[in-house]
């Protein structure tokens, strides 16, 4: 699912990066570019809620999707999807997933 999440976007004109740090997965602008970065620590179903929410405000009317793929993507847009764990309070010492 992660796979053809990622390569959808990038036909969509995302970069997708991964990297690691403390911050959470999720889309940007970096200038004109849109991103989708994704923290390298986080599980793989976080992983796929980001790039489902990021693809959720995107028009993909005559785009072939699987229909699991779709399925991520119109729960993103409607706000059912998997939901990230919360994160951490400030002063737990953990780091942000």
């Amino acid at each position: 699912m992660y796979n053809h999440l990622a390569d959808l976007a990038r036909r969509l004109g995302f970069e997708v990066r991964t990297d690691q740090g403390p911050f959470r997965d999720g889309a940007c602008r970096v200038e004109e570019r849109r991103v989708i970065i994704l923290n390298r620590a986080s599980p793989v179903q976080r992983k796929v809620a980001a790039l489902g929410r990021a693809l959720s405000a995107c028009p993909l009317e005559g785009i072939f999707l699987l229909p699991a793929v779709r399925e991520v993507i119109e729960r993103a847009r409607n706000g059912s999807g998997p939901q990230a764990a919360p994160d951490p309070p400030p002063d737990s010492g953990e780091p942000i997933p």
